[in-house]
């Protein structure tokens, strides 16, 4: 009879052990109807796979009353077992009851039931109450540790965290690997990173995978993005054999954004590195890899790699759509998704708030009314709010507001940033009236508005009546308070319409915490607004000045061509106030440096930003682009050239050279450049297109120009600008192809402005040609009228062509106007 009950026994386990659940509980039975019982071990083993199976083979509470009756409830294993089940899926107080009748707990028992408190998110201080219960009745152990910590975190309980910390290094387990990565993970999420976190990662004897993982995401979550890439550069390719997995490179991929042209380098290093261990496989990783490509605005790579995915699922195509939306090519986002519906995928919500967007920058109307159509058919997504949200925002901003209100009113869940979303598209359509009612209408349905429904408030009011209702509203309910961005937008617009009385008041009202920072913002706006004499007033006024309020000073200087006083700014901060130039400075300096043609200045300017380390992508290239308007094109190119071989060059940087040598003659060179920088993957915009299009012109490049005009839309799915169609007619024009120039200009999409019909007036000029010159005189009188300058060139052009008739007549309309040519000067006295 033993050795038959060991079989059974040997069997259950057998069984269980290879995941045959049903199979074990079928023989469990026949074991119990041939009259023999479980051992504690093979009870155990039931106990356990009956919670684990599909199936509901038999309810806890059942094997929990056989276990009394056989009396093998008063061993540990069915016990633990019975805790189990019960913490994880049925009763944490049955849980409790079974341990509170237990005769003797060991460790494990413990820890059973100290991570049934831990699961739940509302028992914090139960379960460290427990945990101090173990600390007294028994010997916590590596286990126990690992579930007390994170609970720790999750309420930010540091006082008693090191007080673990301290049970740990006495009972010698601060050096195992379990421990160790619970405490990196616990000091991480408690915010003690140097003191915490990095010494109990020293600590630990063999780090793996999760130490690094933690240390690396400890580092990410508190913003240290340099020391995390450093991290993972050192586990890596370091020689311990531990080797990343996907948790790794999920986490260490986004921060490759915010670490500025290094950031690329390193994506590109990453991607080599998972190549190598062959995690490239993992949907994940891949997904990773494209959101870092789009975030560096690597378009080839992205392009590469999503085209080389063996499996793709939707958030591989969201981050692709996305991607391309982000980088502003917003035409190929959209001809992605149109893509996405022709495979076996749905979009779902993050598809099409991703989408709508575009649809909204495009102006197609009808694929975002389509889009709504897919909403409604679907009811998950006619539920979802944020769905919602994004179709509002659409109907806003292109300009149909009963759309956009009817589809807020049929939005069963309306929650805040619904209400903000109607808000913002009454005030992108400049609608004020409908936006002060609707924001009345928020309060009556008792929405407490937030600092983002007064900002929409405050940028839509352009009366002062307006912003000081506004501004009475956000001191009654405290919003005022609780962003500091609102009180700058208060500012602002209070300058913009001109009050500058209320502007001073508010200033004064909010400079009490400090003085200095409310004193920058208002000399801001006093910048932005035109006021630099106000701007100059308050920074005579002031007493403590910060390196901002420097800033703001020379760039109100440089702005309102005052080139000298911004010099002896720059100098001022320096000699003065002992402050060193930062990034800023140099940026709001250098357009004066331009103006003044001062090349040896420029190159002081150069020398601050390499002893400072603040030559980043965006100050080179408006260091190059002054290079370049200075005539010293040698050294912009020697700027452009060193940047290039670092691989640091992105659109701005190109843009700026091929900027430079158009204006220095160098069509040719500027081509060639612009030709580098498609071969290097780098998407152009709006502007640079501009930039080649007037080298083109300017060099009498015509078939070059067309070819490159065609390809904005064509190739590089933008939507030309009016820009554009101006370096185009200009073109034709500067060639003497004036009825070609004439006859572009009146088929463009939209009317051409005074731009395109003054390039036409000017070639006519210079080419005597007196009909087409009259034709785009005819233009330019009806789009500006008070410029005398046009009269006068085309009363040259019929005096060059004979017709004193016409001269007089002109001139007789000019003398009607009261008009007066302005008089001429030269900058050399």
């Amino acid at each position: 009879m033993m050795s038959c009950r060991r079989t059974w026994n040997a069997t259950i386990l057998t069984l269980v052990a290879t995941s045959q659940n049903i199979s074990a509980f079928r023989t469990f039975l026949h074991m119990r109807l041939s009259g023999l019982h479980p051992d504690p071990f093979a009870l155990a083993a039931v106990i356990k796979s009956s919670a684990s199976s599909d199936k509901i083979l038999s309810s806890p509470a059942s094997l929990h009353a056989f276990s009394i009756r056989t009396k093998l409830i008063s061993s540990l294993p069915p016990a633990k077992a019975l805790m189990h089940v019960y913490a994880v899926s049925i009763s944490l107080s049955d849980a409790v009851k079974v341990f509170d009748e237990m005769g003797y707990r060991d460790t494990v028992s413990w820890n059973v039931i100290l991570s049934g408190h831990a699961r739940m998110k509302n028992m914090v201080s139960e379960t460290m109450v427990l945990f101090h219960s173990m600390y007294v009745n028994a010997r916590p152990n590596p286990i126990s540790i690992a579930v007390i910590l994170p609970v720790c975190a999750r309420v930010r309980a540091l006082v008693y965290a090191e007080n673990v910390h301290g049970y740990v290094v006495k009972a010698g387990m601060a050096a195992e690997t379990l421990v160790g990565n619970a405490l990196v993970s616990m000091y991480a999420k408690c915010r003690v990173l140097i003191s915490g976190a990095v010494r109990a990662f020293e600590d630990i004897n063999f780090k793996d995978v999760v130490s690094w993982n933690s240390l690396i995401a400890g580092y990410a979550e508190n913003g240290f993005f340099e020391e995390a890439a450093r991290s993972f550069v050192e586990m890596a390719w370091n020689n311990d054999g531990v080797r990343c997995n996907y948790a790794t490179v999920v986490s260490v991929l986004p921060l490759c954004g915010f670490l500025g042209s290094g950031g690329r380098c390193l994506g590109k290093a990453i991607h080599s590195h998972v190549f190598r261990l062959g995690l490239d496989v993992e949907l994940t990783v891949g997904n990773a890899l494209l959101s870092h490509y789009a975030r560096v605005g690597d378009e080839t790579s992205s392009g590469n790699m999503f085209a080389k995915m063996a499996e793709r699922d939707i958030v591989s195509w969201n981050t692709r759509i996305a991607g391309f939306a982000m980088n502003g090519s917003h035409k190929r986002a959209l001809e992605l998704y149109r893509e996405l519906l022709s495979v076996e995928i749905d979009p779902d919500s993050v598809t099409l708030i991703t989408v709508l967007p575009v649809c909204a920058h495009l102006r197609e109307v009808a694929e975002g009314r389509k889009i709504h159509d897919y909403v409604r058919s679907h009811a998950g997504l006619c539920q979802n709010t944020t769905v919602a949200n994004a179709l509002v925002s659409f109907y806003g901003k292109c300009g149909d507001l009963d759309a956009a209100f009817e589809t807020f009113a049929a939005t069963a869940t309306k929650d805040l940033i619904s209400w903000n979303a109607m808000l913002t598209a009454y005030a992108h359509n400049q609608n004020t009236a409908h936006l002060f009612a609707f924001f009345n209408h928020m309060l009556e349905e008792q929405i407490m508005p937030d600092s983002v429904t007064i900002l929409t408030l405050l940028q839509a009011s352009s009366c002062d009546k307006s912003i000081r209702e506004v501004h009475g509203y956000s001191i009654r309910t405290d919003i005022l308070a609780s962003s500091p961005l609102i009180p700058n937008a208060l500012l602002n617009a209070y300058v913009k319409c001109g009050n500058i009385k209320n502007a001073t008041k508010t200033f004064e009202a909010t400079s009490e915490l400090n003085p200095r920072s409310a004193a920058n913002t208002l000399m801001s706006a006093f910048v932005k607004h035109g006021y630099w004499k106000d701007a100059e007033a308050i920074f005579n006024s002031l007493e403590d000045r910060d390196l901002g309020t420097w800033n703001l000073m020379v760039q109100a200087y440089a702005k309102n061509d005052c080139f000298d006083q911004a010099v002896a700014t720059f100098h001022g901060l320096q000699i003065q106030a002992m402050l060193r130039p930062d990034a800023l400075t140099i940026m709001s300096i250098l357009p004066a440096c331009t103006s003044m043609t001062s090349d040896q200045f420029i190159k002081q300017c150069h020398g601050h930003l390499i002893r400072g380390s603040l030559l980043d992508i965006r100050l080179k290239g408006a260091l190059l682009d002054a290079y370049a308007k200075s005539g010293n094109i040698e050294y912009a190119y020697n700027l452009f050239t060193e940047s290039n071989s670092n691989s640091l060059n992105d659109v701005i940087t190109y843009t700026a050279m091929v900027s430079g040598f158009a204006m220095n003659g160098m069509a040719e060179a500027a081509l060639q450049v612009f030709s580098e920088m498609i071969n290097s993957g780098i998407k152009p915009d709006h502007i640079v297109m501009t930039t080649l299009l007037s080298a083109c012109s300017h060099a009498g490049l015509v078939d070059e120009g067309f070819k490159h005009f065609e390809s904005i839309h064509e190739i590089h799915g933008i939507e030309p600008t009016m820009e554009h169609y101006a370096c185009v007619t200009d073109l034709l024009a500067r060639r003497g192809r004036l009825k070609e120039a004439y006859t572009f200009a009146k088929s463009m999409p939209f009317p051409a402005n005074a731009s395109v019909w003054g390039a036409v007036l000017g070639a006519s000029e210079i080419h005597g040609e007196v009909v087409i010159g009259r034709l785009a005189a005819e233009h330019l009188f009806r789009i500006e009228d008070g410029n005398v300058g046009n009269y006068v060139v085309m009363s040259n052009i019929y005096a060059g062509g004979g017709k004193w008739g016409s001269v007089e007549k002109l001139r007789a309309v000019i003398n009607s106007k009261h008009q007066k040519k302005p008089v001429g000067c030269s900058w050399i006295d």
